[in-house]
């Protein structure tokens, strides 16, 4: 019986792999731009650090989670995001000791027991980013400035970036809001979908979040949240009056949206999200906000933190939708065919050079094959040369250089061979 991939989980092919390296790779160089390092966390964690940190009450931690017991009895669970294994980090290795800002970077795989559709798989990957240590709103701006120049280097150029305020604890702010929406929603259950009315009265909360229009429709004629945000005693209202201010500035485009709230306990204040044209009811390929309470929550000190994740596999079907993955570069590597045996002993050493000299090589091992089927390999390969050695070849000393995307050739001294491909593939 054939064994396949459990549901939910997706190999991703060497195809695939070199996109996904790309926009890696141009992440990375953004990240360190802005000064963030990169942290690498363990997959697995105590489950009360998501509990503490999510919420028990949210749909992540009491459905989607992969959680389980260890021979000890200890409960554990696969992250299902990365902010609370960060801060986790953070208070548990000291970050915090010189009082500079932790600006911190991971790259990998999250886990979520969703139902598997085009962009929601069970394992899942994501680019996040966390600055720790700062309450300022400025520090949310860069951090929105950030997840920005991250999507227009990945090639993204069609997305939209909602932003809105969800408040604090403040009895003034949110928490009178959550009062008086209970309130209002009593009256208004019938016309709410089977899952919202579930969430009352315990998570009102994410009923703003819910995208049905009947539930929108009731939400809309509710108490306003940026209202309650604005009136408040604390400084919700002037922390985001200075982030559209610092936007703007930054010459990032947004839209305010009223009823964007996150499915997380730890968000405060800030909270933002990007949609992509093309792809459905799927379309948040990122989102983020600010969590000044998580850390101390965690056991830390009382310090500010605002963060973002990218959706690796929704950012990948963006592109793709947006044409952006249609067309494979070549690859600056080279082929070497062997025509005869006579070549082997010096394919061997020119494919040891170039590798050290840090160019990739493939090598035909079996001398019997045609030219023509080795041509054919270094061009599925997408290989921009290909070297020929031969038994004529090796009597005159040259080699026959082939470029795979100039669709030309030449011929070269074999003493040249090696600095002439290293240059060329630079």
């Amino acid at each position: 019986m054939e064994i396949k991939t459990v549901r939910g989980m997706k190999d991703i092919l060497p195809g695939e792999v070199a996109r996904w390296e790309r926009v890696e790779q141009s992440a990375r160089s953004t990240l360190r731009a802005y000064g963030f390092e990169e942290i690498r966390t363990p997959v697995l964690e105590a489950t009360g650090l998501f509990e503490r940190a999510i919420g028990q009450a949210t749909d992540i931690v009491s459905k989607e989670m992969y959680t389980f017991n260890e021979r000890g009895g200890a409960s554990v669970s696969l992250r299902p995001e990365a902010t609370a294994s960060v801060c986790r980090a953070y208070v548990e290795h000291h970050m915090n000791s010189e009082g500079a800002l932790a600006k911190l970077y991971l790259i990998g795989p999250m886990f979520r027991t969703e139902r598997p559709q085009a962009g929601r798989q069970r394992q899942f990957h994501q680019i996040s980013a966390e600055a720790i240590g700062c309450a300022h709103p400025l520090a949310d701006v860069e951090m929105i400035t950030l997840l920005s120049d991250l999507l227009i280097g990945a090639g993204a150029d069609r997305f939209t970036l909602l932003l809105n305020s969800v408040g604090c604890g403040h009895e003034t702010c949110r928490a009178r809001f959550v009062t008086l929406f209970t309130q209002y929603l009593k009256a208004h259950l019938p016309s709410l979908c089977p899952e919202c009315r579930g969430r009352y009265p315990k998570r009102v909360w994410r009923i703003l979040d819910c995208k049905k229009e009947g539930c929108r429709k009731v939400t809309r004629g509710g108490p306003s949240l940026a209202e309650h945000i604005r009136t408040a005693a604390c400084d919700c209202g002037r922390h985001f009056e200075t982030v559209q201010k610092g936007l703007k500035a930054s010459g990032v485009a947004f839209q305010i949206e009223p009823c964007l709230v996150r499915g997380l306990d730890y968000y405060t204040k800030t909270a933002f999200e990007v949609v992509a044209q093309g792809l459905g009811a799927q379309d948040a390929v990122a989102a983020g906000g600010r969590y000044d309470g998580l850390v101390e929550l965690l056991g830390g000190p009382q310090v500010g933190g605002v963060g973002m994740a990218i959706g690796l596999e929704r950012l990948m079907l963006a592109l793709e939708a947006g044409g952006k993955n249609a067309a494979e570069e070549a690859k600056g590597g080279v082929y070497v065919a062997l025509l005869g045996e006579s070549g082997v002993e010096s394919a061997l050493h020119f494919v040891r050079k170039l590798r050290e000299g840090g160019v990739p090589c493939h090598m035909a091992f079996e001398t019997s094959r045609s030219l023509k089927s080795q041509l054919r390999e270094a061009d599925r390969l997408k290989l921009r040369s290909v070297v020929m050695l031969g038994e004529r070849e090796m009597e005159r000393q040259v080699v026959t250089v082939k470029d795979l995307v100039a669709r030309e050739q030449k011929e070269l001294p074999i003493r040249e061979l090696v600095a002439y491909l290293t240059r060329a593939v630079q």
